[in-house]
């Protein structure tokens, strides 16, 4: 007789228990609900339903808010993900930059110091025309120097959030400076 119970009750009924099934239904007003059902059956000695008691909640809200905080974890680690790759990027523009400042920079500045020298040097010896184009050169490096300078000086800019101190002046004071 078990047997023959058994093969009566639907395949979710398990000793006359149903838990926890969730199952979506349409509404009257044709919206697509989902709902969780939790249910307890009896049944007669011969096995046959009796009468089942059942509890269904509505857990559509429930599902939409999981779906948007899931949302919103997935939104946060992308965002975690690119804050790290910026934070690689100036990591690596300030070593950029730390390069420029040293690295070009410093050599420059000793070839303008050393073109300067020789300049001076061939000045005295009454060497003009190859004085000249040390003058010259040496003109040319002072042009590079300001790019680099110039360059060096947006960057820090930039770094800085491109804010920049505003302080009221005198106009004819900075001019004649």
């Amino acid at each position: 007789a078990r047997m023959a119970r058994e093969v009566h009750r639907p395949a979710l009924w398990r000793d006359g228990q149903l838990t926890d099934c969730a199952v979506q239904l349409i509404c009257a007003d044709g919206q697509l609900r989902d709902m969780l059902i939790s249910a307890v059956a009896e049944y007669t000695t011969e096995g046959r339903p009796l009468r089942a008691l059942a509890l269904v909640n509505d857990i559509t809200e429930d599902l939409q808010r999981r779906a948007a905080l899931a949302h919103e974890q997935q939104m946060r680690r992308q965002t975690e993900r690119h804050v790290q790759e910026l934070d690689q990027l100036l990591r690596e523009r300030s070593e950029m930059l730390d390069v420029l400042a040293h690295e070009v920079r410093q050599p420059l500045n000793n070839a303008s110091a050393a073109l300067q020298s020789a300049a001076a040097n061939l000045a005295g010896r009454g060497e003009r025309q190859a004085q000249d184009r040390l003058t010259r050169a040496q003109a040319v490096l002072g042009q590079v120097l300001a790019g680099v300078d110039n360059t060096l000086a947006a960057a820090s800019l930039l770094a800085g959030g491109g804010r920049v101190a505003l302080q009221d002046t005198d106009i004819d004071t900075l001019i004649a400076v």
